[in-house]
């Protein structure tokens, strides 16, 4: 009885959840010009407008050698980001590092390699970021309730977030902003302190 019961709530939610998926592909596909090397260009970037933090930060905030925290790096190259967002940069370094060609010898063989290792970052990033929309867009229908669930429709597939989904780490704030409210709107205490502390999506300084 129980499990017919979950799944009569759950069917609702489930072409919002696609309607995310889709988002985040297009999301996907509106920078694949710079995720073949135009990052690596400026004009191609701006051209494209597919100018993205994750790709170019991987380098300047030294997460291909060094943690973001403990970086002994200048001031104007340290994370800039919220900590939890900045140990979500850190794991996915980790990751990238493992899976991409070890550094070589000699500048040439050191650039393929980092260059390598950045676009497995940019790509393991956009995973986890296109996962957050598909939570955050769920989590919103939860919050909004069942007669106002499609609503939640417009941050799927909002020209904005497609445009914006990977400039940087926001869709991750967005999907644990989302997780807090629905935990306030059911009662939930414990999450509240979170949700205080927590930064909005849009307060990280670039």
């Amino acid at each position: 009885m129980t499990r017919p019961l979950l799944t009569a709530r759950l069917v609702p939610y489930l072409p919002l959840g696609l309607f995310a998926a889709l988002g985040a592909v297009l999301a996907y596909v509106w920078k694949l010009p710079c995720r073949t090397g135009g990052w690596n260009n400026s004009i191609q970037t701006y051209a494209n407008f597919c100018y993205t933090d994750i790709y170019p930060l991987y380098f300047d905030r030294k997460l291909v050698t060094e943690n973001p925290y403990f970086a002994d790096v200048p001031f104007d190259k340290q994370v800039e980001y919220p900590v939890v967002l900045g140990e979500v940069m850190q794991v996915i370094a980790w990751i990238a590092r493992g899976l991409a060609p070890p550094l070589e010898a000699g500048p040439a063989a050191l650039d393929r390699a980092a260059a390598a290792q950045a676009v497995y970052f940019y790509d393991i990033t956009v995973v986890l970021l296109g996962l957050c929309l598909v939570v955050g867009v769920l989590l919103m229908a939860a919050v909004a309730g069942p007669s106002r669930r499609w609503d939640a429709l417009w941050y799927a597939l909002a020209p904005a977030v497609i445009l914006a989904a990977y400039v940087n780490w926001d869709l991750v704030a967005g999907a644990l902003s989302m997780g807090f409210l629905l935990a306030w709107s059911r009662g939930v205490r414990w999450p509240r302190a979170c949700c205080s502390a927590w930064p909005s999506p849009r307060s990280s300084t670039r």
